[in-house]
């Protein structure tokens, strides 16, 4: 029988467990080793649960070759939500050296599939945006991996999730599958299919204001037999994110639910089909002030969050507001973080990479203020560079 151990983060310098997210962790080998470096708040550690009924067991988590990182061992879930809250944890200089310890990696349950496009990005740098009827000069010209899903699965792993990828690409885009693994993403639920691969005409101001022209190609072609090969793969308590530049949405959410995942949804771009989805499956709205008006015809910040509250109680809502920081809002508590000082180049991934890291934030267990703190970090880094996925950073320049 395949051994189970549960974990939860602990905030040593304040001696109290922070968030209450359970992780669960599939061991194949005793004892229990975790790589830090990728999963672990860079502030917090992690307190895993495991033992037989008559011994608690102390072990370190380990970290590559470099500082190690303590942890209790419990017996079982109830027991360790019964020690856990009994009381702070042992101090670092009470618990043994590691010894030699096989692998073991975390995630394998907790995981996140974000389904949808891939793209190609084609951006022009241009002094303005251009007016119908107007042909203008570009100053440049780049080509870069895109697509909003594929940022945001890139975001998400940077960020130290265990993100797959699940979409399709033409013969033209297997490229996009290889960047999307060298970037530590899992491109196993992604197809080829014979239709050409999405792409973005995208227009960059100086500013970094943009513009994009967006073609669907086999972001489209997500037909019912897709969805339940990806969605057969995911567990209870998974994730599902979800955007609206592929097809089949609403099928998506419907089984989605019905196999217990959590969805994020990302209503963009923002079309009168999504009106018709089954919203309240949804478990967290990230909204921009654009989309926001348009899912509540409100356009006041604090109105669009009450609004979403009274729509959708069950769900929270992130909203994002560029310069103006972002917002949460669900039944039980509202919070505001103002944007980071940063030299805005270009816009194209900033949201998506907020997106990604706020998630990753999320299923890691920090409390919410962190987790919209380190979004808005990483947001900044990324419009202070040129374009989308690749501009994305890396977990270790966020927490620099």
């Amino acid at each position: 029988m395949e051994a189970k151990t549960y974990a939860r983060l602990y905030d040593p310098s304040a001696k109290k467990l922070a968030g209450d997210r359970f992780f669960y962790l599939s061991l194949a080998k005793q004892p229990l080793v975790i790589d830090c470096t990728r999963y672990v708040h860079p502030r917090l550690i992690l307190v895993g649960i495991r033992c037989d009924h008559d011994t608690m067991r102390k072990q370190r988590f380990k970290k590559g070759n470099e500082t190690q990182t303590p942890a209790i061992i419990f017996l079982d879930l109830e027991t360790a939500r019964h020690e856990t809250n009994s009381g702070p944890l042992p101090p670092q200089s009470q618990l043994p050296a590691t010894g030699e310890t096989s692998r073991c990696t975390i995630g394998s349950v907790m995981k996140i599939v974000n389904f949808g496009s891939l793209n190609v990005d084609h951006v022009y740098s241009v002094d303005h945006l251009v007016q119908p009827g107007e042909t203008i000069a570009c100053s440049d010209y780049r080509r870069f991996s895109g697509g909003k899903w594929a940022n945001q699965s890139v975001a998400l792993a940077h960020a130290g999730a265990n993100v797959f990828h699940a979409g399709k690409v033409g013969p033209d885009g297997q490229w996009l599958k290889q960047r999307l693994v060298e970037r530590g993403v899992d491109t196993s639920l992604v197809e080829v299919c014979d239709t050409p691969t999405g792409h973005a005409s995208i227009q960059v101001r100086p500013d970094g204001e943009n513009a994009i022209v967006l073609y669907g190609g086999a972001n489209q072609t997500i037909k019912d037999a897709d969805v339940q090969r990806v969605l057969a793969t995911c567990q209870q308590g998974d994730y599902l994110l979800l955007q609206n530049e592929v097809s089949s949405i609403k099928l998506m959410m419907e089984q989605a639910t019905q196999r217990g995942l959590v969805i994020a949804f990302n209503p963009a771009p923002m079309t009168k089909a999504i009106l018709r989805y089954p919203l309240q499956t949804v478990n967290t709205f990230f909204l921009n002030e654009t989309e926001g008006k348009q899912l509540t015809a409100q356009s006041d910040p604090k109105k669009i969050l009450a609004s979403m509250v009274d729509q959708f109680p069950h769900a929270a809502t992130v909203l994002t507001l560029g310069a103006n920081g972002a917002m949460y809002r669900d039944r039980d508590m509202t919070l505001e973080v103002p944007a980071e000082k940063t030299t805005v180049v270009d816009t194209t991934a900033g949201g998506d990479t907020f997106i990604g890291y706020w998630l990753a934030a999320q299923m890691q267990g920090w409390p919410i203020s962190e987790a919209l703190k380190v979004a808005n970090q990483a947001a900044a880094l990324c419009v202070s560079r040129k374009g989308a996925s690749d501009a994305i950073p890396l977990r270790n320049e966020v927490f620099r």
